[in-house]
């Protein structure tokens, strides 16, 4: 059975987006936060050290005497930075429903005598009642949206709490996208490229079944569609299908900078070295060198499961994009194919538009995250 460009491009998108909105069908409660651990505090600085802060912190327009709602404030690093940019006038509410994390904003606000951010431990279940006690001109949910279920009637409920002009913002991770013939600019060197690949290459296993049509396209000058579908197929192979590709690559002996974990005389940007640094945190940070366990969901919480899994995916195709990189389109970043709206995005931007709100903008936030600014 052949299927549609349109087809394989939902199957791969849903492969990931599957991952990624599983917990938020499969869970009762409004929320089931990772529990806490150095290792999530740890990927939580690694993320925020890596972030565009003052990009952010200018596309949100924060301003003195701001009131601030951040819901998921995990580790508090999104509350502390707008702490600073509030100047230490107005109040920035951090909320969980970890009271392990609340201890730990706690202490931190203290240690940084932060005067203006206030812990708050909410129920799992809904909306809690004290969101109801202020007004907000932000609403901010940095990367946890995808664990609230019935998510439609939370960002109906909390649209009363808005002031004026009030905002509700969302900041989502990319969805990894599929690739697309669209992103080969050059294609007859990119099948010149395959052709000469070696065998004990990584990238062979994928790719040299494409060899012998590839050579008999180039050397007639004409290359059949079949060959470009081809082509596009054993790209997302290898992205996808084989989650320990990345394993070619890494270093026996891993140095301290994650950055320099792979063996790899491909020319990394800085932005991608930081893709990379930040997708290994959110690995399994006891042997680095076996993946195998944190992969399996059933040896571990599912939960850690999808985060490392997701975070394979992004380097594989990070260390794929490297490869072939004159061949391909950059898209929107360095690393990352052209792609299409995700179905998570399009349902990001339905479920506000259906409970009221406008769209006041969307924003690609390299490396890895995408903003979306909604008002009332």
């Amino acid at each position: 059975m052949k299927l549609s460009k349109q087809k394989v491009i939902f199957l791969c998108a849903a492969l990931v987006a599957g991952l990624l909105i599983i917990q938020r069908h499969s869970s009762p409660h409004a929320f089931k936060a990772l529990p806490f651990s150095e290792k999530l505090i740890q990927r939580q600085i690694t993320r925020m050290k890596l972030s565009r802060m003052q990009q952010l912190i200018n596309t949100l327009g924060i301003k003195d005497g701001m009131v601030i709602l951040d819901i998921g404030t995990g580790s508090g690093q999104y509350a502390y930075q707008f702490s600073k940019a509030l100047h230490g006038t107005g109040k920035i509410f951090a909320t969980d429903v970890n009271p392990e994390m609340i201890g730990y904003v706690r202490a931190e606000i203290k240690k940084r005598k932060l005067s203006n951010i206030e812990p708050v431990l909410v129920t799992a279940q809904g909306v809690d009642p004290f969101y109801g006690r202020n007004k907000y001109d932000l609403i901010f949910i940095a990367h946890t949206d995808i664990y609230i279920s019935d998510f439609k009637n939370y960002v109906r409920t909390l649209k009363n709490y808005l002031t004026p002009g009030g905002r509700f913002v969302i900041l989502r991770k990319k969805a990894i996208p599929a690739f697309m013939l669209k992103d080969i600019t050059n294609i007859k060197g990119l099948l010149t490229e395959i052709v000469n690949e070696r065998p004990n290459s990584p990238f062979y296993k994928y790719l040299g079944r494409l060899q012998l049509p590839a050579r008999q396209a180039l050397a007639s000058n004409n290359i059949p569609q079949q060959l470009k579908k081809d082509l596009v197929r054993c790209l997302n192979n290898l992205v996808f299908k084989d989650i320990y590709f990345y394993e070619n690559f890494l270093r026996k002996d891993l140095p301290k900078n994650k950055e320099d974990f792979f063996k790899t005389d491909l020319a990394l940007t800085s932005d991608e070295k930081g893709y990379l640094q930040e997708a290994m945190s959110g690995m399994d940070e006891g042997n680095l060198l076996d993946q195998r366990g944190a992969l399996d969901p059933k040896k571990k919480d599912t939960r850690y499961y999808f985060l490392s899994k997701f975070s394979v995916l992004k380097i594989n195709q990070t260390l794929l994009i490297q490869r072939f990189r004159p061949y391909l389109y950059n898209g929107h970043s360095p690393y990352l194919p052209g792609g299409e709206i995700s179905a998570e995005t399009k349902n990001i931007e339905n479920t506000f538009i259906q409970t009221g709100y406008t769209i006041a903008g969307e924003y690609d936030f390299i490396p890895y995250d995408l903003l979306f600014i909604f008002s009332t």
